[in-house]
């Protein structure tokens, strides 16, 4: 049962995103490697996610845009994931879709994907960047709200004195 399903929207293809009064339309086509990249990180939460059978799959629009960056419906729209939730019991869909990812031009690097924990390439990959991405549109944040000292580990707030600190 597919997690997933990815539609690729080129130049001419119609509005991909966001809502009336914030059409978004692709800017430019994807090639074959960056749409093979996308589909991989697609492919990625396929095999850590279990669908629950008589559920639909999740639609998601893919579209290339002409700034460098990357991002989800769920940047703009917090409650893209609860969106997913909704149409998987008859919920509508927004261009055909329950969620929005916007593939910038960020110099990416078009050798094939290969899972790794270590820099396989000098280039920033398109994989591990989209699934960033569709980790967003499942509702996933990118930020951290409150902190709870496991019993575990030590707690540390050496990052708190860093480049990050507030």
């Amino acid at each position: 049962m597919p997690f997933i399903r990815a539609r690729i929207f080129g130049v001419g293809d119609g509005p991909f995103c966001c809502g009336p009064g914030d059409e978004q339309r692709a800017l430019r086509n994807l090639p074959q490697w960056e749409i093979d990249h996308s589909l991989a990180a697609i492919q990625y939460w396929a095999e850590i996610i279990k669908v629950i059978p008589g559920q639909s799959p999740a639609i998601v629009n893919v579209a290339g845009i002409a700034i460098d960056n990357a991002w989800p419906l769920s940047n703009r729209h917090p409650m893209a994931a609860t969106r997913c939730r909704r149409h998987s019991r008859g919920g509508s869909l927004t261009y055909g879709a329950l969620g929005m990812v916007a593939v910038g031009q960020m110099g990416f690097s078009a050798e094939a994907y290969i899972p790794s924990q270590l820099p396989m390439t000098r280039k920033i990959r398109l994989a591990p960047v989209m699934i960033h991405e569709i980790a967003h549109q499942m509702g996933i944040a990118s930020t951290i709200d409150g902190y709870e000292a496991s019993p575990h580990f030590a707690r540390s707030d050496k990052w708190l004195d860093g480049p990050f600190a507030r």
